[in-house]
């Protein structure tokens, strides 16, 4: 059965992508490890970027999806590289799928596209790594948000378990704000529907009927 395992762990460092090759405590034996290719590894991701661009339709395993909500159409495509043996020469141990994933998006008439790059030491089909992908996307968004709405990246907290306890709280917040906008289908972000709470608390009666 194509699975990616019981956990996905999305590596910041080429140190931390080769952890589990080297055997380092703690790192879960059926952990799948993962990296977005950025600038910080650029003759890695020029390599890969020159080979995609390069490479025939018989050198690529191809899956794609396309979904339209309100107005929005998104299409993504992941093509994996099915032989990498040339990559041998970065001397990165335990990498065993590149993979790219393209995403375009019209929204009105206005269209948008992005590719990214990755590797994973994970060998599985296009379609397992896009899933891997799109959870990686989730958690991002999921960072993303909590920066914008509390600004978490500015936290000054040095306490292992306040900074444990603040991360949980917010998340709570969000998931609890991002349900009630839903459900009665409102139009604004929530960053400015938690202002408006803070600035009448009345308004919090609904959203503590909601919980």
């Amino acid at each position: 059965m194509d699975t990616l395992g019981d956990l996905v762990i999305y590596a910041k460092s080429k140190a931390e992508f080769l952890s589990k090759e080297l055997g380092i405590e703690g790192i879960p034996s059926k952990a799948t490890f993962a990296r977005v290719l950025k600038e910080n590894q650029l003759s890695l991701l020029e390599d890969v970027r020159l080979f995609f661009e390069s490479a025939g339709a018989e050198e690529l395993d191809a899956f794609q999806t396309a979904e339209k909500n309100a107005g929005r159409i998104e299409k993504r495509s992941c093509h994996k590289i099915t032989d990498i043996s040339w990559l041998k020469e970065h001397n990165w141990p335990g990498l065993r799928s590149v993979f790219t994933i393209e995403r375009g998006v019209e929204v009105r008439g206005h269209f948008s596209k992005e590719t990214s790059y990755y590797i994973s030491s994970r060998d599985a089909s296009a379609k397992k790594l896009m899933e891997l992908a799109r959870e990686h996307w989730k958690v991002e968004s999921m960072h993303w948000l909590l920066d914008v709405t509390f600004s978490q990246d500015d936290s000054r907290l040095l306490c292992e378990n306040a900074n444990r306890t603040m991360n949980a709280l917010r998340k709570f917040a969000l998931a609890v704000h991002k349900n009630f906008l839903a459900t009665y289908h409102l139009k604004s972000s929530i960053k400015a529907h938690m202002l408006s709470f803070l600035l009448n608390p009345d308004a919090l009666m609904p959203i503590l009927r909601f919980l």
